[in-house]
C-alpha cells in the first residue's frame, strides 16, 4: 500500500517514521494505540541510515552503505540482492550515506528494507522534483510495494507521483 500526502503530510511523515520524540498526542492504527517506540521499530525515514558508530577515541563515524546493509534483520534478502534491486553503484558502497547524495534514497530504502522496516516516509517534495529524482522515487516505490510496505510521500503536486501512487490523501 502506498499513500501520498499533500503539504500537511510532511509532519506526519516524520512522525510515522519515529523521528518525532516529543509528540504529545495519540496515534491510532487499526483502532490500536501506537507508541513512538513502535513507530521507530516499524518506520524508516528515506534519506537516512542507521545510527553512527563511535571510534576508539569517541568520535562519531558513519557506517558505510555496505555496513548498513549487513544489518539484515529481513532475512528475505542478502546485501547483494538489495544492491541489485535498488540499482546501487558498487563504487559508492564503501562510502557513508552523506557522501552519496545522488543515490541516497535508493541506498536508504535498501537499508530500511534490510532492517525489516514496514513504513517508509519520504521527505517533502515540491514541484522542483526533476526526472532523476522522480525515477528514483518510482524505483523505491515499486520495490517497497512488492514487499508489502507502506509509503508516505508528502507532495506539493499529484504530478510527482502520477503513475505509481495507489492513493492520494489530502490533509488540511
Amino acid at each position: 500500500m502506498k499513500i501520498s500526502l499533500n503539504k500537511a503530510g510532511g509532519a506526519l511523515s516524520c512522525l510515522l517514521s519515529g523521528r518525532t520524540m516529543n509528540y504529545k498526542g495519540e496515534i491510532m492504527m487499526n483502532d490500536q494505540l501506537i507508541k513512538t517506540e513502535m513507530l521507530r521499530e516499524m518506520g524508516w525515514y528515506i534519506g537516512e541510515g542507521v545510527e553512527e558508530r563511535r571510534s576508539f577515541f569517541g568520535k562519531a563515524k558513519g557506517k558505510t552503505i555496505t555496513e548498513q546493509l549487513q544489518v539484515n534483520q529481513n532475512k528475505q534478502y542478502i546485501s547483494k540482492q538489495l544492491i541489485e534491486i535498488f540499482a546501487l553503484s558498487p563504487s559508492r558502497l564503501d562510502r557513508e550515506m552523506k557522501y552519496i547524495s545522488n543515490e541516497r534514497w535508493n541506498a536508504s530504502a535498501a537499508i530500511g528494507l534490510a532492517s525489516g522496516k514496514r513504513i517508509f516516509c519520504f521527505p517533502w517534495l515540491d514541484d522542483s522534483v526533476n526526472e532523476i529524482i522522480r525515477a528514483r522515487l518510482q524505483l523505491c516505490s515499486n520495490v517497497l510495494k512488492k514487499n508489502n510496505c507502506i509509503l508516505i510521500i508528502p507532495i506539493q503536486s499529484e504530478s510527482i507521483v502520477e503513475g505509481f501512487a495507489d492513493e492520494i490523501i489530502y490533509l488540511k
